[in-house]
């Protein structure tokens, strides 16, 4: 009861905030990730990007977007450019080709991403090959923060495959983005704003 009490009342407080800050309940050490818990169900579920605080930040390191073609990954994007620009550190954009697929497609991706946000402060583009949950806990390892859309290309389930993975093990402070959709203009209590970030 607590818990679902939890959740609803950040959920109700997510749609006029520009952001919420939890800690990682311990996720990491648990075997799987507790789909009734109040950090999940607010990841899954906010109405605004949801920063969950893990780790040792390293003193230095890129910001680190996954994007995937989705409009979730564009909207987590433009929120990294925000917050590159903020701290004037450089934003690395990584996509991950799963195996049998072609870089070419993936790198596509990855343009199409850069095309659609113009301001992003100048990084890395990395092209990644593998399973894409995996590769990117990999990749968090030297990141400074981590930055995702929540949902997968097919926009099934609130919570993605790969942000699933993220939430469990990722090694970095990660946001998840959530808010107006990238095509449509922000409206009150629902910009990507995450200027509140942990500096």
């Amino acid at each position: 009861m607590r818990r679902t009490l939890g959740s609803f009342v950040l959920l109700r407080l997510s749609r006029t905030a520009a952001l919420i800050v939890l800690a990682d309940d311990g996720l990491p050490s648990s075997p799987r990730l507790p789909p009734d818990s109040v950090l999940v169900q607010t990841v899954a579920r906010a109405r605004c990007p949801v920063l969950v605080a893990r780790g040792v930040r390293p003193p230095s390191g890129p910001l680190l977007a996954a994007v995937d073609g989705s409009p979730s990954s564009l909207l987590a994007l433009r929120a990294a450019a925000a917050e590159g620009l903020r701290r004037r550190v450089a934003v690395d954009v990584a996509h991950v080709v799963a195996q049998g697929e072609t870089e070419e497609a993936g790198r596509r991706v990855l343009e199409r991403a850069l095309d659609r946000v113009p301001e992003l402060p100048a990084g890395r583009t990395r092209l990644l090959v593998g399973d894409p949950g995996p590769i990117l806990l990999r990749a968090s390892r030297r990141a400074r923060m981590m930055i995702v859309g929540p949902r997968g290309t097919t926009g099934g389930s609130l919570l993605g495959t790969v942000a699933q993975q993220l939430l469990h093990r990722c090694a970095c402070p990660t946001v998840f983005v959530h808010g107006t959709p990238a095509e449509d203009p922000p409206s009150a209590g629902t910009v990507p704003s995450v200027g509140a970030l942990m500096s």
